[in-house]
């Protein structure tokens, strides 16, 4: 592959992959104010998006992986700048990286914290269905005295 074509290809690609990333950074920050406000039905709306970028994020990987394959014959060739650019966005990459991890992992927390809540509700809710019945129960027993 000529340099010129390499240079401009692996830029390319690693400003795609970082583009991509950044968008599944702010999908996971909706997720998390969603999560936070518990707006259930907005957060799975949010899941299809997030699959997309996933889907799209393996396809700029592979095509990464074709120039990671050239990089140690081809970066002694490309220009001091041009290799300051892609550290630059390998860099921008692992950071926003772990931003998504951090966001996931308050993520992950307050999806616990909520099915705790909704299994807590539940039981709640069992004791208290089985409260009514005996009080339906009671009641009418009082229907039929009455009769």
């Amino acid at each position: 592959m000529p340099i010129q074509q390499y240079r401009q290809g692996l830029l390319s690609a690693l400003s795609n992959h970082y583009k991509t990333y950044r968008d599944l950074y702010q999908v996971t920050r909706k997720q998390n104010d969603h999560l936070k406000k518990k707006e259930m039905q907005s957060l799975f709306k949010m899941h299809g998006k997030k699959e997309n970028l996933v889907e799209s994020l393996k396809l700029t990987e592979k095509e990464i992986e074709t120039y990671q394959q050239q990089w140690g014959d081809l970066k002694e060739n490309l220009s001091p700048e041009d290799r300051k650019k892609v550290h630059e966005m390998l860099e921008n990459i692992k950071t926003v990286i772990r931003d998504i991890m951090s966001v996931e992992s308050e993520n992950k927390q307050l999806i616990e914290t909520q099915k705790k809540e909704v299994k807590e509700n539940i039981s709640k809710l069992n004791a208290n269905k089985s409260k009514i019945r005996k009080y339906v129960m009671q009641d009418q027993l009082y229907k039929d005295r009455l009769s």
